[in-house]
């Protein structure tokens, strides 16, 4: 058998017609130019599941960073003893470190598809511009990410470089937010001249805000965050004026009538599904290692006719206590309800 499969291997060798350089499948590089619909389509659908792998984890951390949750965690105490406790080890890629290496993959993403996607022969411009218009949007998203996970740190903004070319300099935060804002700008731009439909589908937590008009709905309501952020960074007044004429212009989704859903807005979706990915926040309120901070029981307002405020009631319930390193909590949450329940990326609560 030895000598068998010695021959063939000498007979591929001396054939000159052979390429060893294999793909491998379950690793794709990045989208090359001249993409087909279909590569565009998956290149997009790549850029929004990057932007998706740390949602679930950011949430977690700020929520206990912001003293909303506690997780009692017996294989990995540093849920308390960093996050809760300090110091942030820098170099710990699950802690102090974290929020950046998922954000950059997407944002690399991105770049991969807006590198290329002026090559589409294909494609019209206005399909051009659909996929660049998204591409942006959540490439500016990523940063937004970064930025708030590294609120004192300077981050670097001009990645889109050769592997063998100098580092990107890093800049100061606020010339960072600068930059983003500036991203979705541009995003809005291409969304405008997109025509009436994408030439790709989007995930269904986009539902609503899946052509490019509708989209561009969505990017504005980043651009009105992002231009609060930079107001209370120093840019003040001109800011601040700058979200309020978006929020009131109709540029963004926002609703305020008395109808109002507060839970309207822009998701990541989760599922069961083949090649899918179930919610990681999702646990059994009774039995998971996430738990509700009591202070946030005692500091609910109470309904005029009595009881908790349903915003409380909708996420919190009752569970046995239990403590760890002198934490104490019996509440668990119950805000995502099931293994395919969405994360959202921004929603009218927020706007309003």
């Amino acid at each position: 058998m030895k000598a068998t499969n010695l021959l063939i291997a000498l007979a591929v060798l001396t054939t000159g017609a052979c390429d060893l350089n294999i793909a491998d499948p379950n690793n794709p590089g990045p989208i090359g130019e001249n993409p087909s619909p279909s590569e565009v389509s998956a290149a997009v659908i790549g850029v929004i599941l990057a932007a998706r792998s740390d949602a679930a984890d950011w949430n977690l951390d700020a929520g206990i960073i912001g003293r909303e949750a506690y997780r009692f965690d017996g294989s990995d105490p540093r849920f308390i003893s960093e996050l809760l406790h300090g110091q942030l080890d820098p170099g710990g890629g699950a802690f102090g470190g974290d929020h950046w290496i998922e954000e950059y993959n997407a944002i690399r993403s991105a770049n991969d598809l807006l590198d290329v996607i002026g090559t589409a022969s294909v494609l019209s411009p206005a399909e051009q511009d659909g996929a660049r218009g998204v591409a942006e949007t959540m490439k500016a998203y990523a940063f937004l990410m970064v930025l708030m996970g590294h609120a004192e740190d300077s981050i670097p903004v001009d990645v889109d470089r050769p592997v063998l070319a100098a580092p990107a300099p890093l800049v100061a935060n606020d010339s960072a937010f600068t930059y983003v804002s500036g991203l979705l700008d541009s995003a809005n731009a291409h969304l405008a001249s997109a025509g009436a439909a994408f030439s790709f589908g989007l995930p269904a937590g986009f539902s609503g805000f899946d052509t490019p008009a509708a989209f561009q709905h969505f990017n504005r309501a980043l651009k009105a965050a992002v231009e609060v952020y930079r107001g209370s960074l120093g840019c003040g007044v001109p800011c601040y004026t700058a979200a309020k004429t978006l929020l009131e212009n109709g540029s963004t989704f926002i609703d305020t009538s008395a109808t109002a859903d507060l839970f309207a807005g822009v998701y990541f979706n989760y599922s069961t599904n083949n090649k899918d990915l179930p919610n990681p926040l999702f646990q059994n309120p009774q039995t998971g290692e996430n738990f509700v901070n009591p202070r946030i029981r005692d500091s609910v307002e109470t309904k005029p006719g009595g009881g908790f405020d349903n915003r409380y009631t909708a996420k919190v319930i009752g569970r046995n206590s239990q403590t760890t390193d002198n934490l104490t909590s019996d509440l668990g949450w119950i805000r995502y309800s099931n293994s395919s329940a969405p994360v959202p990326i921004i929603r009218n609560e927020e706007l309003i």
